[in-house]
């Protein structure tokens, strides 16, 4: 019983002949940065609207002068 003894070698890429695409690393960063940035100021937003409530139109009763017109 003959067996072949193959070596089975993984080939990994090298910057010759056609080179992998490489991730960008510094997109995926800045796109990262402005997420957390938009989060914190939505946040932030969020806070000031609760500490400072914007009073609604139909809370106040209307006024005499609004009725009789």
């Amino acid at each position: 019983m003959a067996t072949a003894n193959f070596a089975l070698k993984k080939t990994y890429p090298t910057n010759k002949g056609d080179p992998l695409a490489q991730p960008n690393f510094q997109f995926e960063k800045r796109q990262k940065e402005l997420a957390r940035k938009k989060k914190q100021e939505e946040k932030k937003q969020r806070k000031l609207d609760e500490r400072n409530p914007q009073p609604n139109d139909n809370s106040e009763p209307p006024s005499d002068k609004e009725i009789t017109s």
